[in-house]
């Protein structure tokens, strides 16, 4: 797992302007089995939390493990980083 820069375009803004609402979760990757090369792999997602205050974007690299894995793993890995987003506001 590793902190990736906000270079990719900002899904969550839109959707937090639109739905006025205080945090927005975004994802985006290949879940597999099809679709990967070598500079995006089976199994690359980014998982991303923002807030009015910031925005944290988390490159995860599950491998070729399955899509229904793949899949699951995103979903998991989503939520672990809204509640650390959520547990640091609280600081």
């Amino acid at each position: 797992m590793a902190q990736c820069p906000t270079r990719w375009p900002g899904p969550w803004r839109t959707a937090r302007n639109t739905a006025r609402v205080d945090f927005a979760v975004a994802v985006t990757g290949i879940a597999g089995p099809d679709g990967g090369t070598d500079k995006k792999p089976v199994g690359l997602v980014y998982v991303a939390v923002s807030s009015e205050l910031a925005t944290v974007v988390i490159e995860h690299r599950f491998g070729d493990i399955g899509r229904d894995a793949v899949r699951r793993a995103t979903v998991e890995a989503a939520f672990e980083l809204i509640l650390q987003v959520l547990n640091s506001d609280d600081d």
